[in-house]
């Protein structure tokens, strides 16, 4: 049998994490206390409320990094010694994950362990999990999953937007970006997922409900009546999440749809009030 595992930075629903039988390791979040710089395993020793309150009351923004090699390697050791491990992580151009990831297989020698770099983050990586997942779960093998991975990678597009750009900025992963663009004007960036596993600025709309439509509209170019699996993303803004979801479905030929807040990985990324669309094509 084949076991998918992944990191906390893909933002799966925790609802289907257990429907699908994937194993999660967590990311860390650091926080500045007055005693120095603390760590915190995202999802487990730091409530999502919390983080959300230092994000935007702190005087220095939380930070985020990649689980440790030691952290992969206790995930993959209490899985059953029979089982095919698949490894799914976010980009290597965006974080650590993928190298610490790979470290932990020299750790686990006695393992068949494979690690793939989705190239993605947040539900643009993880409908690669799913895919993978559902697979594992009709039996498939990992060869079959390994050759179906690349093709779902290259049918999943994912835009996005911020409220500021202040955090994408200080995060340093996004090039070519001033936090000061976006304060003119109410000018919003419109961003994209590139299939080299870098984050890309593709265009700056005026106002939040243009920058939806926006996001709308290049989705519905690419996709135009193909079948698509849906996620809509958000940080803090679920009754928008919603609406803009109502919008999605009259304009896409959805099948399958998830409306998720990103955790702290993605929002310490993007900031609240990011909101973004990751489709699959069918």
């Amino acid at each position: 049998m084949v076991r998918v595992v992944c990191d906390s930075s893909n933002s799966l629903p925790d609802e289907l994490i257990a429907r699908l039988n994937i194993v999660e390791v967590p990311a860390l979040v650091n926080v500045t206390t007055p005693q120095g710089i603390k760590s915190y395993r995202n999802k487990v020793e730091l409530p999502i409320e919390e983080f959300y309150r230092i994000l935007l009351s702190a005087d220095k923004l939380p930070t985020t990094s990649q689980p440790t090699p030691g952290h992969f390697a206790d995930a993959f050791r209490v899985l059953p010694a029979d089982d095919d491990i698949l490894c799914i992580t976010v980009s290597a151009a965006l974080s650590g994950t993928y190298a610490s990831a790979t470290a932990a297989v020299e750790l686990v020698r006695d393992r068949k362990i494979t690690v793939w770099d989705a190239k993605g983050a947040s539900m643009d990586s993880g409908w690669q999990i799913v895919v993978a997942a559902e697979m594992a779960q009709q039996g498939a093998d990992l060869p079959a999953i390994m050759a179906k991975l690349p093709t779902v990678r290259e049918n999943t597009h994912t835009f996005f937007t911020t409220e500021t750009l202040k955090y994408l900025a200080a995060s340093g992963r996004v090039p070519r970006l001033s936090a000061s663009i976006g304060n003119l004007l109410d000018v919003k960036p419109i961003l994209r997922f590139m299939h080299d596993g870098t984050i890309q600025p593709i265009a700056r709309v005026r106002g939040r409900k243009r920058s939806l439509e926006d996001i709308l509209t290049r989705a519905q170019e690419l996709f135009g009546d193909r079948p698509v699996r849906v996620a809509v993303v958000n940080a803090r803004c679920a009754p928008e999440a919603e609406r803009f979801n109502l919008d999605v479905r009259q304009r896409l030929h959805v099948v399958d749809v998830q409306v998720i807040e990103i955790g702290p990985v993605l929002a310490a990324l993007a900031g609240p009030g990011a909101m973004g669309l990751a489709v699959y094509a069918l």
